[in-house]
């Protein structure tokens, strides 16, 4: 914002010089000239100063030497004898004359006298003359270097102020263009984003499409090569379990590392599962994984679940899954706490991590999906088996 400046003009400014020098606002020609306004002689052609002065002062107050300037009458008129006429009586008082007097006493005269004011008078002018009127001087040029660069600076701001709001003009200008161009970009980022979101499901779900259909292919095969026996040599006896009931008591019968409650052998006397094999051989997995995992020490960071993912991740064997706890909707439905044995000795464990074969309840039902409920700790020497059936 522009700085304001004063209008500080030349006449303001001569004021400002006269009264920093102790001068009236008027000329001595122009304080004669009133006072000869008001002058009304006798027929001598005079009269007393004092009495002209009273009726000049009634008139206008500005030309009170005394008051105003604080200079004195007598010597302000030492100057004026250009433009009056002036003579000092012998008792002091002065007179105005139409026409110079012959006794006309001038102040040289008077300096003769030694009386206490006109010393005053004269030390009062000797101080003006050497004194005040050199700092009024400096003084006055220090103001008239002043003014002149406060107008040079006042072109100056003004010319800064106009390139500011060229610049301002500009800047908003640009603001414009920028929010224009953001939101242009923000548009287009949305497209690609939705046009990469539509091209990757689109492709996930024939990715998946093809996936399920050649399990659903190899499961068939399988299932043929079994009921047919194709998948051993002539003359081997089928070892394989055909039921997941089956499959759980070879597991309890080969796998050291692995502990089966009661509830797991009812859950797997009813479960219709298909592929009983599978259920084996995620057991031998899961044993394969205790007989190292129970007996580490701990602090290095790997919970059974995630060791048995490496361990899944590192074969191709049956697909599955781990998961660690089970939600909050689904502990409503059943509390996942299992049991073995009976009567004073029956153990009760709440189970929630389970291996997860097979996807959901659909596309086969029953039939395609299979739960095995767990609990490791360590510490112990097996990891305890409560549930092994369909989905809960």
């Amino acid at each position: 914002m522009a700085r304001k400046h004063s209008n500080f003009n030349e006449r303001d400014f001569e004021r400002a010089l006269k009264s920093v020098k102790g001068e009236p606002d008027f000329t001595k020609k122009e304080f004669c000239e009133e006072l000869l306004k008001h002058f009304s002689p006798d027929k001598t052609g005079k009269e007393f100063f004092s009495e002209v002065y009273v009726r000049l002062l009634d008139r206008d107050k500005k030309f009170n030497l005394k008051g105003n300037y604080g200079i004195e009458t007598k010597r302000y008129l030492e100057g004026c004898s250009e433009y009056i006429h002036i003579s000092t009586q012998h008792d002091g008082q002065l007179l105005i004359h139409t026409e110079k007097p012959y006794s006309y006493r001038d102040n040289s005269q008077d300096r003769g006298s030694s009386t206490p004011e006109k010393k005053d008078d004269f030390r009062e002018g000797l101080f003006a003359r050497w004194v005040v009127r050199p700092i009024a001087d400096i003084v006055g040029k220090r103001l008239r270097e002043l003014i002149a660069e406060n107008s040079e600076k006042k072109e100056e701001i003004d010319r800064l102020n106009s390139r500011v709001s060229s610049l301002e003009s500009e800047n908003t200008e640009l603001e414009k263009d920028r929010d224009l161009w953001k939101n242009r970009w923000k548009q287009s980022a949305k497209r690609n984003r939705e046009t990469r979101e539509e091209i990757r499901d689109s492709q996930i779900d024939v990715i998946e499409n093809e996936r399920a259909k050649e399990k659903a292919e190899k499961e068939e095969l399988e299932k043929i090569v079994k009921e047919h026996g194709w998948d051993r040599l002539e003359g081997e006896e089928d070892t394989s379990p055909k039921t997941v009931l089956q499959a759980v008591e070879i597991a309890k019968e080969e796998f050291g590392f692995l502990l089966f409650f009661d509830t797991a052998f009812e859950s797997a006397k009813k479960s219709p599962y298909q592929y009983p094999d599978r259920v084996l051989e995620v057991l031998r997995k899961m044993n394969s994984v205790a007989s190292e995992w129970l007996f580490q020490e701990d602090g290095d960071g790997l919970s059974f679940e995630r060791t048995l993912r490496k361990f899944h991740d590192s074969d191709d064997g049956p697909t599955f899954e781990v998961a660690e706890k089970e939600s909050q909707s689904s502990q409503q439905k059943h509390n996942r706490v299992f049991s073995n044995g009976s009567g004073n000795k029956t153990q009760r464990r709440k189970m929630l991590a389970h291996v997860k074969i097979g996807r959901g309840r659909l596309r086969g039902g029953a039939g395609r999906t299979l739960r095995i409920h767990y609990y490791a700790e360590r510490g112990k020497d097996k990891v305890e088996i409560g549930y092994c059936g369909e989905h809960l």
